[in-house]
């Protein structure tokens, strides 16, 4: 099943947020506190899962909630980022399960090149890659403030396949936000879910290859037809994996 995903690519483009790393505690923990400085932490933070921009968020937020203090929107974004950065120094995070070896297969059985794409600005990645060690891992990486339109646009994608020097076929994406999925199949480029428990599937493009909890399905797998990966999953009740529905 999974060899025809990645028969013929060149690259493998990875998000970063949700899909790499859960990281969503900790952005929950920066809009909490934030929320809690204008008089009100007990929100919904239920769009943080949606891939929207900081901005869009507190957007969201202030139609939704009357709060007690009003800042204008690019000082909350400021602020939601400063909370984040201190969390990241204080939290510990980890990369999701299964992607240290799914890296290892794509890089040294496959020969695959590897490339992160994130909605999160550059000085936020590079904590976070140093924080998990994942500087040397990625071919190339592309964040949010290095290109004009954030996803859901096609842009960071379509820029980042043409900085590789490959085009949309050549390439397979991890997303997990709705507006990730958005930017990668506008970019017209085959795309797999990393899927939390909050969003449904039906809420996804239509086009979406698959929908994995995780990494660790792929694992040994990457070379399996669909008939040997039935086979294979028909012995191991481990292997569990979501299909996308009609």
């Amino acid at each position: 099943m999974y060899k025809e995903y990645f028969e013929g690519k060149k690259a493998i483009f990875f998000d970063l947020d949700g899909t790499v790393i859960d990281s969503l505690p900790l952005w929950e923990r920066a809009y909490t506190k934030v929320a809690e400085s204008l008089g009100n932490g007990d929100v919904n933070l239920t769009p943080i899962h949606t891939g929207s921009t900081t901005s869009e968020i507190w957007k969201i937020l202030l139609g939704d909630y009357d709060f007690e203090y009003k800042i204008p929107i690019p000082d909350l974004v400021t602020q939601t980022k400063k909370e984040y950065l201190n969390a990241l120094n204080e939290y510990p995070l980890e990369v999701m399960e299964g992607f240290w070896s799914l890296i290892h297969d794509l890089k040294e059985k496959l020969k695959l090149k590897v490339v992160l794409i994130s909605n999160s600005d550059r000085d936020i990645v590079n904590k976070i890659l140093e924080k998990l060690n994942l500087n040397d891992i990625f071919d190339f990486t592309i964040c949010g403030d290095e290109v004009k339109n954030r996803k859901p646009n096609p842009e960071i994608y379509n820029v980042a396949a043409s900085k590789m020097g490959l085009n949309y076929t050549d390439v397979l994406v991890f997303e997990d936000s709705i507006s990730g999925v958005t930017s990668s199949t506008k970019a017209h480029m085959d795309t797999i879910v990393i899927l939390g428990e909050v969003i449904s599937p039906n809420m996804y493009p239509k086009s979406v290859l698959t929908f994995l909890s995780n990494f660790e399905p792929l694992i040994g797998n990457l070379e399996l037809t669909y008939e040997q990966h039935i086979k294979k999953a028909a012995e191991d009740p481990e292997i569990a994996e979501y299909t996308n529905p009609d």
